[in-house]
């Protein structure tokens, strides 16, 4: 979980009950924002899993495997 993703999944379980506003914190520490690169690392590897979960496009080592796809570029 990102710095990110924490401040995000804290906000969406807050709940007013009694009057009084109610948070479960989903980690005991609030994780340490990353630098840009390894922030761009693990968002765009979340993307590549979620789309290949999808199972809409093939992943990209079939694509470039495919000879005839290369030939037609």
């Amino acid at each position: 979980m990102t710095y990110g993703e924490y401040w995000v999944a804290i906000k969406l379980s807050m709940k007013m009950i009694d009057g009084q506003w109610i948070v479960e914190k989903p980690l005991n520490t609030i994780p340490k924002q990353m630098n840009k690169k390894d922030a761009s690392d693990y968002y765009n590897n979340k993307i590549r899993e979620f789309w290949d979960s999808q199972g809409l496009i093939a992943p990209l080592d079939e694509i470039f495997a495919d000879e005839e796809y290369l030939a037609n570029l």
